[in-house]
């Protein structure tokens, strides 16, 4: 069975950015939240990244992030969805 795979690549340096941001900008982002939702045709059925929800219907995934984890690079985005065909 041939299978589909979807990549979504995140590997952002912005790292040293944050920490010239004034400590209310930094309060901000440790607040916010990034949210990727990918919706499909077919089932997925494997994600590489640990944070990713896979929705009931296997035709969505989600995966979310806190902001300043991403901007400090302790967590990424970064993806790989296995489809079935």
């Amino acid at each position: 069975m041939i299978k589909k795979i979807y990549t979504q690549n995140g590997n952002y340096s912005i790292g040293e950015a944050y920490g010239q941001l004034r400590n209310v900008d930094k309060n901000v982002l440790d607040k916010a939240s990034l949210v990727s939702i990918s919706r499909f045709d077919s089932d997925a059925v494997y994600m590489t990244n640990a944070t990713t929800t896979i929705a009931l219907t296997k035709k969505a995934v989600m995966l979310r992030v806190n902001a300043a984890d991403l901007i400090k690079e302790t967590q990424n985005i970064s993806n790989k969805i296995t489809l079935k065909k």
